[in-house]
């Protein structure tokens, strides 16, 4: 009987911390307020990828059918959606999405963001080799170039 209650004291310590750390998802004061001062006052500053998923389907502007970064197939077409925050009346022309294996650019695809606090985004692409692929998303500033985000996948038969 003791190592029952034991064992239910311990499990019950355990909900509630995960209850805990999963409810901490709300943004502190201050950053708040740095997002806030970003989309509404840092135009020309560029653009944050906030989140870039593989999917089968996009429907209503959302991810559907997440795909892992292991197991995309040859020969299948996918999406790489991605999910930006562009400052209030910013437009940016030159983001570039690179398709890499072995070392080598083999296509490329090029989009557009306007200002927002939620502007999602996707192209198709199908990958025609297995192995391993690197994706980039680069914004091309003019004097320089910025990485926004890299994925490995594994591509298999």
């Amino acid at each position: 009987m003791k190592k029952m209650i034991e064992t239910f004291w311990i499990l019950f310590i355990l909900f509630i911390a995960v209850t805990n750390i999963a409810a901490q998802t709300k943004p502190t004061p201050e950053a708040a307020m740095s997002f806030l001062n970003f989309y509404f006052k840092e135009q020309g500053q560029g653009v944050v990828l906030a989140d870039v998923k593989v999917c089968t389907k996009v429907d209503k502007n959302e991810c559907i059918d997440n795909v892992p970064v292991d197991s995309v197939k040859n020969g299948n077409q996918y999406y790489l959606w991605m999910l930006y925050v562009v400052p209030k009346g910013d437009k940016v022309d030159d983001i570039i999405i690179q398709f890499n294996r072995g070392g080598i650019t083999r296509f490329t695809r090029d989009i557009s963001v306007s200002g927002s606090i939620r502007y999602r985004t996707w192209k198709s692409f199908t990958l025609n080799r297995s192995g391993e692929w690197e994706v980039k998303v680069l914004h091309d500033r003019g004097d320089s170039i910025e990485t926004l985000q890299t994925l490995s996948l594994i591509v298999v038969d």
